[in-house]
């Protein structure tokens, strides 16, 4: 059982890489403009996981993907400090 199944046997993925690339093929064949509304996307249609559960999932590209998307849409609260979205940063 990978490490992602560990935490979630019904996730199906076996690394964050693999899961990355299906959020990626979200975005794409779903024509959404960010990688949040991938993950939004898949978390509606394909999964019964939470957001937060699933950035656990997602690889170090995707995520600071996530955090620029939400900086450039000024979806975090303004200071002068940075702001980390995932647990691990």
């Amino acid at each position: 059982m990978s490490p992602l199944q560990e935490i979630n046997p019904n996730i199906g993925f076996k690394n964050p890489n693999e899961f990355s690339l299906r959020i990626e093929e979200i975005k794409r064949s779903q024509e959404l403009d960010s990688y949040i509304e991938a993950v939004v996307w898949f978390s509606e249609n394909e999964s019964d996981l939470d957001i937060e559960q699933i950035a656990k999932f997602l690889n170090k590209k995707i995520r600071d993907a996530i955090e620029h998307e939400a900086n450039v849409k000024r979806l975090l609260k303004e200071n002068n400090e940075s702001v980390a979205l995932f647990d691990d940063e």
